[in-house]
């Protein structure tokens, strides 16, 4: 019994944490509803490569239209009156009075044109935002648009597609529950700025281990699925380590070093983790 728990205490092993992420182009970016409007037309579908500034989808807000036709319906109005009232300074003899109340009128109708000419221009340029432009080059990696856009109504910061440069470099982004970045950390800080070594296994090629170093940290945790909580790290990779044709999305499974450990922690951190989560801070 002593020689085991010598054995759990004095052997020291590798500390690795796993976990679950995917393969990403560094260049990529979400493409976002600017406005609520409905997909009206889409010019682009999986695989279709675009410059910037490429149009990618044209969406179609009746609101706009309708606001819009109301604010040029009330600006012809009040430049008609306007105009009336010009050709009553011009054309007539006025009191004081009269005058005095012409101008003031005049005043008010060219603030009210001012104010109508400022909303005109905003809701045009809401317009100009439904015509959805690409800010990078590169490839259309969404699928099914026609069947997931088209004709379908959307709303301001809805994700609607996903632009990347397959051809640029890629990294893995690693989903790491959050009750496990303690060891993260605690590595990243003795290492005294040197990156973390992270080992990988792509699901569409399992046999070949591949290396990376760790290039950033989001300390912010998000719920995602079942995973719970877990915190995002980016993975530094070497791309010509990967497969011909990388596919985004696809499933890896990582491993960050994390310094060396007892075998008795390296065999029952996770236990530990939860005695000390569970009971000892409840306690």
């Amino acid at each position: 019994v002593l020689a085991v728990f010598g054995s759990l205490i004095m052997i020291p092993m590798d500390f690795e944490l796993e976990g679950k992420g995917t393969l990403e182009p560094v260049t990529r970016q979400d493409i976002f509803a600017p406005q609520p409007g409905i997909v009206q037309q889409l010019d682009v579908d999986h695989g279709t490569k675009v410059n910037v500034g490429d149009r990618l989808l044209l969406l179609h807000s009746p609101n706009l239209e309708i606001e819009l036709e109301r604010l040029v319906g009330s600006h012809e109005s009040i430049t008609e009156q306007l105009g009336a009232i010009e050709r009553l300074l011009i054309g007539r003899d006025l009191r004081e009075e009269e005058r005095i109340t012409a101008f003031g009128q005049r005043a008010d109708k060219a603030e009210q044109l001012e104010s109508l000419e400022e909303q005109i221009e905003l809701v045009r340029e809401k317009q100009a935002q439904l015509a959805v432009i690409s800010n990078i080059a590169g490839e259309v990696l969404s699928w099914n648009l026609e069947y997931r856009l088209k004709g379908r109504h959307v709303e301001p910061g809805q994700r609607l597609l996903t632009v990347a440069d397959p051809d640029g470099d890629w990294e893995v982004e690693i989903h790491m529950p959050e009750d496990r970045m303690g060891h993260v950390t605690h590595q990243q800080q003795s290492q005294e700025g040197k990156p973390l070594k992270v080992l990988f296994r792509l699901a569409t090629d399992p046999g070949t281990e591949l290396t990376g170093t760790v290039s950033e940290i989001h300390y912010n945790a998000e719920i995602r699925g079942d995973e719970g909580n877990t915190v995002l790290i980016s993975v530094e990779i070497d791309k010509n380590a990967l497969p011909s044709e990388p596919r985004r999305g696809a499933e890896v499974t990582a491993h960050i070093y994390c310094g060396r450990v007892s075998l008795g922690y390296w065999l029952f951190h996770d236990l530990i983790g939860w005695i000390q989560r569970e009971v000892l801070f409840r306690i």
